[in-house]
């Protein structure tokens, strides 16, 4: 059955509230023994139990749901909840009691003396200014014995005085945008934000912890922090917070570099930040804001596998500095600072690296070089591992069958041991031993003088099984005891004779040097084709005679063209020059006696020869 005398449940007002106001509409002075009277439990309603706010909605004959909506209840642990927001003991003030002056004056003079309510959003710490008003919520006085610290019309009967005092004399505030933020999406109103994904004390404590260590460093002494400076903090961590994922990672990796930031790890460069996530237990609330600071710590640190960060262990590593990297290879750390800038892993160093990513590579697209770098040798260890001559190791690695972990100038070339192995695999997988030399067996290079022939040919039939047979003697399989059979090796290596012009004969039929025919074969006006003397057995490069024509119908040397018009090459080249005909190239000295078939003919057309000058000149006397 209701109460005698009822008043109405306010928007977002707290069950302690309405029923200190319930309380005193029924004449009674302390709330604690009212409900006592009335068959409830005043701490298990301060808790929120259900049952209890159950009997509470029947007595002041409000609706039930929304009694419930706006209740705080204590959870299970260190932690209370509001309309199925959680927030932890120091994020939400519950005995401690704060209002907007103007917004208690507002309600009396509109509801009279029981109409000043508590609102539920005045609980959360990082609320302190009214966005109704622009003004400070204000703290209230200690207790009075015995008034109940969630007796709130009580409290505000007892404090009334400064309640009024300071609603004329405090200045106004302007709200933070978190503050705004924060009470609209406690309201249910509030817009897209990337911050949505997380809880209401996730998403404000993050932006004034992330703000703090963004406005005073790392070591930002939190514990003489005002209220002033929570609201700078909270409003630059909003700042960037507010404007997604990327934007936060990004912060994340300017605190990281950061001029005059000591190296380290991320709790030297996020200092405070990081303390208050790894350090201090979470509730499952903070597990997407963990994981996502988890994962930029993995892919920007040199997180070493199985190590455990921000309570969980790292999978693969994805990081790796110069340090980590030399434990892992063993090598010398400036021997591997020069072999990761040759190999573009690092930035060459430049004085312009930012401090907190000095040193920092890929480890991923680096395990590979790392891991073969580690187990890697000199030439001359590697020429023992096939007892091979620096020449015939040269020959090897000219033809691509060993390759240097890197190759380039300001580092000795090193070789993979693993691959160095692959290949000796390769060579000797298919060879027997032999006890006596056949008349056409011979050793590889012995081999490939008689089928004068590179032996980067023979050994390429070998790995790739074209030859039948392959041997080594003297039991060991290295390249000196390697021996094959020359015939099977020459009908192997058998080439069709490509019929075309050596460049000696080019040389005489277009009337031109070595540099000149060197120039039009390397351009592609002549091009060559790979083939095999017949009588040597020796390769040459040759051009087919269609080739040939084809360029003659094109093009024409200077000296061809003498030849055709009976005219002197030099006085040629003057009248070309004066007609304005170009040669092929003039830039290049090797193309400034070729010309484009088109452009001299009808020079020539309209001059007549020398020959014919001549004749010419004796018929006149």
């Amino acid at each position: 059955m209701p109460l005698p005398f009822l008043i109405d449940l306010q928007p977002f007002e707290t069950q302690t509230s309405f029923g200190s106001r319930l309380a005193a509409a029924n004449l009674a002075e302390y709330a604690q023994y009212f409900y006592t009277d009335v068959k409830i439990a005043f701490p298990a309603l301060v808790r929120g139990e259900t049952a209890q706010l159950n009997r509470l909605s029947e007595l002041g004959d409000v609706d039930r749901e929304m009694l419930q909506s706006n209740a705080v209840r204590s959870g299970t642990g260190e932690g209370h909840t509001i309309g199925g927001q959680f927030f932890e003991k120091r994020t939400l003030l519950r005995s401690t009691q704060r209002v907007c002056p103007a917004c208690i004056i507002a309600d009396i003079e509109t509801g009279g003396e029981f109409g000043a309510y508590g609102r539920s959003y005045w609980h959360m710490a990082s609320v302190r200014t009214c966005v109704a008003h622009s003004r400070p919520l204000l703290g209230l006085d200690a207790l009075k014995s015995p008034r109940n610290a969630h007796d709130f019309h009580g409290r505000i009967v007892d404090d009334f005085e400064i309640i009024s005092s300071a609603d004329a004399a405090s200045a106004r505030r302007s709200p933070t945008d978190l503050e705004s933020y924060l009470i609209a999406r406690f309201q249910g109103r509030v817009e897209y934000n990337w911050l949505n994904k997380f809880s209401i004390q996730v998403a404000s404590k993050t932006c004034e912890m992330l703000g703090a260590v963004m406005m005073r460093g790392p070591t930002a002494n939190l514990a003489a922090f005002q209220a002033e400076d929570w609201l700078a903090a909270g409003s630059a961590g909003f700042s960037v917070a507010s404007q997604g994922e990327e934007a936060f990672r990004a912060v994340l990796t300017d605190l990281q570099r950061r001029p005059g930031v000591p190296s380290g790890g991320p709790q030297a460069h996020w200092g405070r930040f990081y303390q208050w996530l790894a350090f201090s237990g979470k509730p499952q609330s903070y597990n997407k804001m963990l994981g996502i600071v988890r994962d930029h710590i993995i892919s920007n640190y040199p997180i070493a596998a199985d190590e455990t960060v921000l309570g969980k262990k790292c999978l693969r590593r994805r990081v790796h500095s110069l340090a980590s990297a030399q434990r892992e290879t063993g090598l010398h750390p400036k021997r591997l600072r020069t072999l990761l800038i040759e190999e573009k892993f690092l930035p060459a160093d430049d004085g312009q690296i930012q401090h907190g990513a000095m040193g920092f590579f890929d480890a991923i697209a680096a395990d590979d070089f790392l891991r073969e770098t580690s187990a890697s040798v000199a030439q001359p260890q590697a020429q023992k591992v096939f007892n091979m001559s620096r020449s015939q190791f040269d020959v090897m690695r000219k033809w691509g069958f060993i390759v240097p972990v890197t190759g380039r100038a300001r580092a000795k070339p090193r070789y993979s041991l693993i691959a160095l192995k692959e290949f000796r695999h390769r060579l000797i997988r298919q060879a027997v031993p032999v006890r006596y030399l056949g008349r056409t067996h011979a050793d590889i290079q012995t081999a490939a003088r008689k089928a004068v022939c590179s032996t980067g040919e023979i050994v390429t039939l070998i790995i790739e099984s074209q030859l039948d047979w392959v041997g080594f003697t003297n039991g060991q399989r290295t390249y000196r005891n390697f021996v094959v059979d020359v015939d099977e090796v020459m009908s192997k290596l058998h080439t069709a004779v490509v019929e075309g012009l050596t460049k000696k004969e080019l040389k005489s039929l277009l009337g031109v040097n070595d540099c000149v025919i060197k120039w039009l074969c390397d351009s592609g006006y002549l091009p060559l084709r790979k083939s095999r003397s017949p009588i040597s057995r020796k390769s040459q490069s040759v051009v087919r005679q269609e080739d040939l024509d084809n360029f003659n119908r094109r093009y024409v040397t200077l000296r061809n063209l003498a030849r055709q018009s009976k005219f002197n090459s030099q006085r040629l080249k003057s009248m070309l020059k004066k007609a304005s005909v170009e040669p092929l190239d003039r830039s290049n000295e090797n193309g400034r006696n070729v010309y484009r078939r088109r452009d001299v003919e009808h020079v020539l057309n309209m001059v007549p020869s020398e020959a014919a000058l001549a004749n010419e000149d004796t018929n006149v006397f």
